[in-house]
């Protein structure tokens, strides 16, 4: 049941940035908008079947920083390739994560951390293998 959990999503995003590296990009606008009106569509439907919770107008500057990455992305995917354009984004995620629980941002009340040299190491080792692995050895 739990695979199943991380399995769907996994699917989905995936599929869904397939057409971005197939067709002609234009100018992205279109596709954000697809792509956020997919996403409205789902958090609706999920938003009825878990009745209405609570709304926390915080989280709307998140969507909206969202939406335009999501603008960005096409113009970084047509210079870079899908591959490394996930590589960059992924990168970017786990190191903002990280950075967020470590340093006690956006309300967060920061990690308290035994070994704080153990942190730094493996943010380091993590961004260290993503440049290794966006190496292109054509």
């Amino acid at each position: 049941m739990l695979i199943c959990v991380f399995c769907i999503p996994v699917l989905f995003f995936g599929s869904s940035l397939v057409p971005a590296a197939k067709y002609p990009v234009g100018d992205g606008v279109s596709f954000q908008f697809f792509l956020c009106v997919g996403v409205w569509i789902t958090g609706a439907i999920v938003n009825l079947i878990v009745k209405n919770p609570p709304f926390f107008p915080l989280v709307m500057i998140g969507g909206m920083l969202w939406a335009t990455g999501n603008i960005l992305f096409i113009y970084v995917i047509s210079i870079d390739g899908l591959d490394l354009s996930i590589l960059l984004w992924s990168t970017t995620n786990k190191f903002m994560g990280w950075a967020s629980g470590h340093f006690g941002w956006f309300g967060l009340k920061p990690e308290d951390v035994e070994i704080p040299v153990f942190s730094y190491l493996g943010v380091i080792y993590r961004c260290f293998r993503h440049f290794i692995n966006s190496i292109r050895t054509d």
